[in-house]
């Protein structure tokens, strides 16, 4: 099965970082994430985001979807014996407020 190409409109989008002691964070980290500190602190953040007319690629823009979807992220980090530390924004939790269709970066 191909998944298809969806199109739509990027209305808003509002990046929040800010930053977090670390022991509020450590306890709420799955093995084996650690947490990239930044002088001392974690990172976390929160991205709003509006989208608008999403559809099948080709179809017109009026029979698409529209939602406010919400997410939050924290930098991590984990280590391979093989590599040096891996780095990431971990996203996770995305929230979908207003339609049943939820979207995953």
């Amino acid at each position: 099965m191909q998944i298809p190409t969806l199109f739509g409109v990027i209305k808003r989008r509002f990046l929040i970082n800010f930053r977090v002691q670390p022991e509020v964070m450590k306890g709420i980290l799955p093995p084996p994430f650690e947490l990239k500190l930044h002088r001392g602190y974690a990172i976390a953040g929160i991205c709003l985001i509006r989208l608008e007319s999403i559809r099948p690629w080709g179809l017109p823009g009026f029979i698409g979807l529209s939602g406010e979807n919400a997410a939050h992220r924290v930098a991590v980090q984990w280590f391979d014996s093989d590599v040096s530390p891996i780095t990431i924004m971990s996203a996770s939790k995305v929230i979908n407020v207003s339609h049943p269709i939820t979207f995953v970066e």
